[in-house]
């Protein structure tokens, strides 16, 4: 890594999605940031998932996923849930607006902008993700609302890439002067926030949404 400047690699232009796919009845779900459309006819895209994601599992099973569009305005909170936490441990469609097609669960709320669903044509192995290869079923765009790239979701929301995700970074340790208050970390997304005193009642992570009782102070 001696070699590669990761503000190079942030250059690069990359959407924010939310893949889905079924576990059974049940459907699953994580956000992914690299999502591209490599042929036009047939439409292929590709799309990489951590192997660590539950949803991977489930996309091998059933050959079958859909891509849904984050808008810029989406809720921190459908960010967190779909980004931070695993399918395997929590149910994220609940109280979510969905529904079926192309035997993929698609997205059809607030905070979406469209969505593509598709069939598992090929897979590649890339070290710790996946690569899969979608021939495209069905494109839907629901609005005209400004999908989210990365950047946005880096410069504008001071958002960070949970572990699986393949532009994490791992933090470095700052050895300048840290600022005067009590910093508290998130444990569910590791964001940083630093006041004079205790965290408000009603304080939520501005990145993954969760509430106050999931900061703990920073030694």
């Amino acid at each position: 890594m001696s070699n590669i400047d990761q503000q190079a690699l942030f250059q690069l232009s990359y959407g924010m999605y939310i893949i889905t796919a079924m576990d059974n009845k049940r459907p699953v779900g994580c956000i992914v940031n690299v999502c591209s459309q490599v042929t036009a006819e047939p439409v292929v895209l590709t799309v990489c998932v951590s192997r660590d994601n539950y949803t991977n599992k489930c996309i091998k099973q059933t050959g079958k996923t859909a891509i849904c569009i984050l808008t810029e305005d989406a809720d921190s909170k459908l960010i967190g849930t779909f980004g931070y936490k695993s399918s395997k441990d929590i149910e994220k469609f609940e109280n979510i607006e969905y529904t079926m097609e192309n035997d993929s669960p698609v997205l059809t709320g607030d905070g979406i902008c469209g969505y593509v669903t598709g069939t598992v044509i090929d897979t590649v192995e890339v070290e710790t993700h996946t690569l899969f290869i979608v021939k495209v079923d069905s494109a839907v765009k629901l609005n005209d609302n400004t999908p989210m790239t990365y950047g946005y979701y880096r410069q504008v929301k001071r958002g960070k890439s949970p572990k699986n995700a393949p532009t994490y970074v791992a933090p470095q340790v700052k050895q300048e002067t840290q600022p005067k208050g009590i910093t508290y970390v998130c444990t569910v997304c590791g964001h940083e926030v630093t006041v004079d005193g205790e965290l408000p009642d009603d304080f939520t992570c501005p990145v993954c949404g969760v509430g106050k009782e999931f900061f703990k102070r920073k030694d």
